[in-house]
């Protein structure tokens, strides 16, 4: 048990050390960002992109798979995830650096690439694809024992492969998958454009991103220091009642269906494509504000107003950056 101490010198028993975690998931959070990008193996929320593409990138088969789509639609922490499982499993890691790594799998050879859009450390980023893409080189299927798996943006991969003699198999099958919807890839390659994905479902039948990441967040194993008996102020703590809210066998239920249809207006109006990291900065705020437990003591001892930190006035908070994806600054008509 931690003590802090109050506003007016008296200790006040109450820290949940996640919810400092969690604070970093907020994209504009004033403490750290530091959540917001890459794996994070607690929260992380495996979907049919995991059940679909991890056998296809597992498989002797396979030799590229190309990740496209927007910054933070989860292709890094996609990779990584995949990096983990295979290492896990027994993979022998030879290489890692902060944009990919090179690990031996079952008799093959994985590379993968973060970032394929970037210059890194100091290489230029044509010279980074073009040590990824030398096994491609050619003007037939690559053969060997190896699979790459890169992320990296549509118009970068357009601009480097298309226009090289040296890749006529692969650029005319990135050009018949970019120009013609019903054009189907060579068994080796693998294209996914997560771009196309929603975070929310309009079939109820089905847990969506939003349901997994939603009950990823409020699992009871991240909220016993939170308990009465260990907390203070636990009758009083927004973050509390907020997660108490949501986890409710009953009114629970009706809350999470109003948020995420929210959140599916945003979608189907085409306002904005809301990203994985969209979706995990937008719970995080309502879910748990932007204060640590040490500032909710003291602004409760203080008999500060906290009444912003609760979850039915978070999601249209007018407050914090213009640029906060926060259901408020969807600006959803009316």
């Amino acid at each position: 048990m931690i003590a802090n101490e109050s506003a007016t010198g008296n200790a006040v028993r109450g820290y949940n050390p996640n919810v400092d975690g969690f604070l970093t998931i907020y994209s504009q959070s004033e403490r750290s960002t530091g959540g917001t990008r890459g794996y994070d193996p607690e929260t992380y929320v495996e979907t049919k992109l995991d059940r679909n593409l991890i056998p296809r990138i597992t498989s002797p088969k396979t030799k590229l798979v190309i990740l496209t789509g927007n910054a933070g639609d989860g292709k890094t922490a996609f990779i990584q995830h995949v990096e983990a499982l295979l290492e896990e499993e027994g993979a022998d890691i030879k290489k890692r650096t902060d944009n990919g790594c090179i690990f031996i799998s079952d008799g093959l050879t994985y590379q993968t690439l973060y970032d394929g859009s970037q210059d890194f450390e100091g290489t230029a980023n044509d010279a980074v694809l073009a040590a990824f893409f030398n096994e491609l080189e050619g003007d037939k299927p690559p053969e060997g024992d190896f699979t790459k798996v890169i992320a990296i943006n549509e118009g970068k991969l357009r601009d480097f492969i298309l226009n090289k003699p040296h890749y006529r198999w692969i650029g005319k099958q990135i050009h018949h998958y970019f120009n013609y919807g019903s054009f189907k890839p060579h068994d080796s390659l693998v294209f996914v454009n997560l771009n196309l994905r929603s975070v929310v479902d309009i079939n109820e039948e089905d847990n969506s991103i939003f349901d997994l990441l939603l009950n990823k967040f409020l699992q009871d194993s991240f909220w016993e220091p939170c308990a009465s008996e260990k907390c203070d102020d636990s009758e009083f703590c927004p973050i509390r009642h907020n997660v108490s809210n949501f986890n409710d066998s009953q009114r629970g239920v009706e809350i999470r269906r109003r948020l995420e249809h929210l959140l599916l207006a945003v979608h189907l109006r085409k306002i904005r494509h809301i990203t994985m990291r969209d979706l995990r900065s937008i719970l995080s705020l309502i879910l748990f504000g932007k204060l640590p437990c040490s500032k909710i003591h003291a602004r409760l001892a203080e008999k500060a107003n906290l009444i912003g930190s609760f979850y039915y006035n978070a999601v249209f908070s007018p407050d914090g950056h213009p640029k906060s994806p926060t259901c408020g600054h969807f600006k959803i008509p009316h």
